[in-house]
């Protein structure tokens, strides 16, 4: 099951300017990210895929304005969802100013 494009997950927006990775002098960096878990559901149903987010690295220390692209059944798009809100980063610079910064996660769910 895919889910509409561009649905906004139940979270805040950024309310400062967004700029993308090439218009900032230094990138936001990852310092924690955990994947996210399968759901008991969809192991059981075997689903495989890949749910798709944009969002942003607020330079308020929180990640927000998720958006799903492309989502996955039995709860995995909102463990996708969760887990992104969790990364923990340091804010992306533009000279010497701490700014937010657009990135696109991909969370691939597989079974072996």
């Amino acid at each position: 099951m895919l889910l509409p494009l561009a649905q906004t997950s139940q979270e805040e927006d950024c309310d400062t300017p967004v700029y993308s990775t090439g218009d900032v002098s230094k990138r936001a960096k990852i310092l924690e990210a955990l994947a996210p878990e399968y759901t008991e559901e969809a192991r059981a149903e075997g689903v495989r895929g890949t749910v798709v987010m944009t969002a942003v690295f607020c330079r308020n220390g929180k990640v927000t304005n998720i958006r799903v692209i492309r989502g996955l059944p039995h709860g995995l798009t909102e463990k996708a969802v969760e887990s992104t809100r969790g990364i923990k980063f340091e804010a992306a610079q533009k000279g010497a100013e701490f700014v937010s910064q657009s990135f696109r996660r991909e969370c691939v769910f597989s079974l072996y």
